[in-house]
């Protein structure tokens, strides 16, 4: 009787196995997302690490890339592949990024079947670029000198990491602690904002702070609300995306307003200098 007993709960345990064995699968494999801009739109640097995958009218949700996803469906399908970043470099905070168009194309699902797809994207055609700074030769925009300091200054050099590549830097000591730049004012476009978005890349000893202010200037602590908690101190160079049009700055866009870096020395780090690096900064508007 025990050993009927078992055959019994074994196989009813197998069962399941077998079932999922025999479901029609195909699978759709991402290994990367290529950028592509138009003249103007500066230099393609992105970190699109996830993808949202929607089949028809239904979301299967967040897959990494590179991936392999797997599909319950066959036969002719409309595939959606939403490009995903991560808000401030948090990778707990992710969303699919509202300045590129998503990647569709409609398949033919076969079961077993691997289909292997590089999704193309680029920005949507309502987006207007406000800020495009690659500093190959100048800070660009970002020359408006708010710290009072002249010893602390956005300047470019040649990146030590990377002898081709040109980026702007500031270095920071015990005697002149603080940077903060803005651009001139920016003049929104017509349509009112739904997103505003900086990119950038960046590393550095210490932690820079990201904000839109008005054109015209308030006091250092008034000013100092409107900064979001931005990047984290990083040897190696990392993607951002800051979701700058937050409920505060919402309440400025609507005239000139400006773009605005912070960072300032870090007392706890030891060595004498810090040092920030930024490159392919861009303000990007819908």
């Amino acid at each position: 009787m025990r050993n009927l007993l078992f055959s019994a709960v074994a196989l009813a345990l197998l069962a399941p196995a077998c079932d999922v064995e025999q479901l029609d699968v195909s699978y759709l494999y991402v290994p990367r997302f290529e950028v592509v801009l138009e003249p103007g739109q500066g230099a393609v640097s992105e970190d699109i690490n996830e993808v949202r995958v929607v089949l028809g009218a239904q979301s299967l949700g967040f897959y990494p890339v590179p991936g392999r996803i797997p599909i319950l469906e066959n036969g002719e399908r409309l595939v959606r592949l939403e490009p995903v970043v991560r808000i401030s470099g948090v990778a707990t905070q992710r969303v699919v990024y509202p300045q590129y168009e998503a990647f569709e194309e409609t398949l033919t699902l076969v079961p077993g079947q691997t289909d292997t797809i590089v999704p193309r994207v680029s920005y949507l055609e309502t987006v207007e670029l406000l800020v495009v700074e690659d500093f190959n030769a100048t800070v660009g925009l970002l020359n408006v000198d708010l710290d009072g300091d002249d010893a602390t200054e956005l300047t470019t050099v040649t990146d030590p990491l990377d002898p081709s590549r040109r980026v702007a830097t500031a270095v920071f000591t015990e005697e002149n602690p603080v940077l903060e730049v803005v651009t001139p004012p920016l003049t929104p476009p017509a349509q009112q904002a739904s997103e505003i978005w900086l990119e950038l890349d960046y590393r550095g000893d210490v932690q820079l702070n990201v904000a839109l202010i008005p054109a015209e200037f308030e006091s250092r602590d008034s000013r100092s609300l409107r900064y979001l908690t931005g990047a984290l101190p990083r040897d190696d160079w990392q993607k951002f995306y800051f979701q700058v049009g937050d409920e505060l700055s919402a309440r400025i866009v609507d005239q000139p307003f400006r773009l605005s870096l912070l960072s300032a020395f870090d007392p706890r780090i030891e060595g004498g200098e810090q040092r920030i690096f930024i490159d392919n900064a861009k303000l990007v508007y819908r």
